[in-house]
């Protein structure tokens, strides 16, 4: 074998992904700092959005749906906010590099928005829109408040304060059943914000920087367009343009006030006359989620699943300013050998790459765009075929050939969108397939998904985290969640030798979260199974003796999240075990007694998949976001 370098080496990247929300430093002209929230963590730039550094330093969530700084005078360092999908969140002290959790808002719920008072520096003021309404802290976030007297909608998906708050105490909480509130004392009580505006959502609110002056303000609805108020929200007028109509998703205002940039439907539209005439920029069909304009006139997009773009301050044209950002959550990943991978994001994007990431095809575009719910990948030495579930039909592929000429299947009668499809060890030749739905039920096709029949599963009223085949019988096993009372999660372990048609529970245990890692090593003795749950790694294998079920388990370091279990094809003699965590990639040789990194330079890196070296190809390792390492 030839001897490789132990360090790990980044040799292909999917770039772009969704970004939820940008936030400028309040020092930008001097620092070009941003940060960027994505699914895949917190993405940083230094030089104004053209070169994008992922971190999730002290982020047990790397979700990220809210980011905002602080806007304090000092140079550095800055504080930052950031809440994540799962109801945390997270300050950090030092420019959004390491991140803390701020223990205070556990329980609250659901982050929305974060909006600082543009006096921080003094007052500590910090505002949160949530599900159940507006939340204030006047300490930085230590502790919290409700501020909700006065809301006749508790869902509140945007706020905004005035650039003067400090004198006047004056924001505005848009909400997701028709509500736009306004607030003259700092949230502790509010009213509705006027005359003259539609009823529905209210999804983003951008206030004039010369509000003082001119007591302007523009409100983004969820179907008809822009509403504008010069009285500071006394009494509002709908913008006839080409936005009437349109789900408005953004609203950002430049720093002299004379530009405006709406986030639609149809792309990014721009104002130069205070909204009365829009123009679609070039380049700007994208869908924006986050838009912001830096004091220079420069702007910043953030895109659902197309990653960031940047405008000119001077042009009307937006460049691609991701080639380095890889905000994709990838939980499906494939390797078919000799460098060829495919992923599948969890918002259904499917891409092939043939030299290990250098370049990748989209397979989701041979579908007429149709997005993918569930893959499976059957391989042998000399074929490969990939079955992708959509919610219309189920599709195979060779991924390899260069052509995208899909075989089309009809669904079974599902009651619910494909969640999760499995084929056999064999499936090129058998072509056996499992096939289940979001609420659990569970179909078999014995013909590659030409004909179906439902099976009968114990796991109802569960969510279904995996469906594997055994890899050298006909055995099959699944993996449920239910929640319990007390919020964590029931995880079962469940086995078939008969097709599915009845199942044995073979073990449960309880979880924080419903997500586990599971493998089945080639040992027709043992029959060991590894399941991986948060830091403890759970092995269940057969005794030879009596071939009587054990639960053996051990833990890795409390910081440790076990995100994949591989174990090499020779498992039987030598045991090593690969656990791809929040950590980078760590081996064990002696069973998961012993544990050390593998390689070096993924230490910081969340690693969600890792292809052991083999005699022809290195070991690789696919990170979250979906970058792929090398070694």
């Amino acid at each position: 074998m030839v001897e490789r370098s132990p360090r790990w080496r980044r040799c292909g990247v999917w770039t772009g992904g969704t970004v939820a929300a940008i936030a400028l430093s309040p020092n930008f002209m001097q620092d070009g700092l941003m940060l960027a929230a994505t699914a895949a963590g917190i993405y940083r730039s230094t030089d104004g959005g053209q070169q994008w550094e992922g971190n999730q330093q002290g982020l047990s969530d790397p979700r990220i749906m809210a980011v905002a700084f602080a806007p304090v005078s000092q140079s550095a360092p800055l504080t930052a906010y950031a809440a994540t999908a799962d109801g945390q969140l997270f300050q950090s002290h030092d420019s959004g590099i390491a991140w803390q959790e701020l223990s205070a808002w556990s329980g609250l719920g659901l982050i929305n928005a974060i909006t600082p008072s543009p006096n921080f520096a003094t007052d500590h003021t910090l505002f949160v829109a949530t599900a159940e309404g507006v939340f204030r802290s006047q300490d930085g976030g230590q502790s919290w408040e409700s501020s909700t007297f006065g809301l006749l909608d508790l869902e509140i998906l945007c706020l905004a304060c005035a650039p003067n708050f400090a004198e006047n105490e004056l924001l505005w909480a848009g909400s997701a059943l028709g509500g736009l509130y306004r607030s003259r004392n700092g949230a502790r009580s509010w009213r509705d914000s006027g005359q003259g505006l539609p009823d529905m959502a209210f999804q983003c609110i951008a206030v004039s920087p010369h509000f003082a002056q001119d007591q302007t303000l523009y409100v983004g609805t969820e179907s008809d367009g822009i509403y504008r108020s010069s009285d500071g929200g006394a009494s509002w007028e709908a913008l006839t343009s080409q936005l009437a109509g349109q789900s408005i998703n953004c609203l950002a205002i430049s720093h002299d006030g004379q530009t405006l940039l709406a986030g639609a439907g149809e792309g990014v539209y721009r104002s130069s006359d205070g909204g009365q005439q829009w123009a679609l920029t070039m380049r700007g069909a994208f869908l924006a989620l986050t838009l912001t304009i830096a004091p220079d006139g420069k702007a910043v997009a953030g895109a659902y699943q197309e990653g960031v773009f940047r405008l000119p301050a001077d042009g009307n044209q937006w460049q691609t300013a991701s080639t380095d950002l890889a905000a994709h959550v990838p939980p499906v990943v494939f390797y078919l050998q000799a460098k060829r991978f495919c992923l599948l994001d969890v918002e259904g994007a499917l891409v092939y790459s043939d030299d290990a990431g250098g370049h990748w095809q989209s397979l989701t575009n041979a579908l007429s765009e149709e997005l993918v719910s569930a893959v499976a990948l059957a391989v042998d030495a000399k074929e490969a075929l990939l079955y992708a579930a959509t919610t219309q039909a189920l599709y195979v592929i060779q991924p390899a050939l260069t052509s995208t000429d899909w075989r089309q299947y009809a669904l079974p009668n599902l009651t619910a969108a494909p969640a999760l499809l499995a084929c056999s060890a064999n499936a090129v030749h058998d072509q056996v397939l499992l096939l289940a739905d979001e609420l659990g039920n569970l179909y078999r096709s014995d013909d590659g998904g030409v004909q179906w029949q439902p099976l009968i599963a114990p796991w109802m009223d569960s969510q279904l985290l995996h469906l594997c085949f055994a890899p050298s019988d006909p055995t099959i096993y699944a993996v449920s969640a239910q929640p319990d009372a007390e919020h964590r999660y029931l995880l079962q372990l469940w086995q078939t030798t008969d097709g599915g048609n009845t199942w044995l529970g073979l073990a449960d245990f309880y979880a924080d979260t419903p997500t586990a890692a599971i493998t089945l090593p080639l040992d027709p003795v043992e029959q060991p199974i590894f399941i991986g749950v948060s830091n403890r790694l759970i092995k269940i294998y057969r005794q030879p003796a009596d071939l009587t079920w054990v639960v053996t388990q051990q833990f890795l370091a409390d910081a440790v999240r076990i995100t994949s279990i591989t174990t090499t094809d020779h498992y039987r003699a030598d045991h090593t075990l690969y656990v791809t965590t929040n950590q980078g990639v760590l081996q064990s040789s002696d069973g998961g007694a012993i544990w050390r990194a593998e390689g070096e330079g993924l230490a910081s890196r969340t690693i969600v998949a890792f292809v052991p070296e083999s005699v022809d190809h290195p070991a690789y390792a696919v990170e979250l976001g979906g970058a792929i390492w090398e070694r």
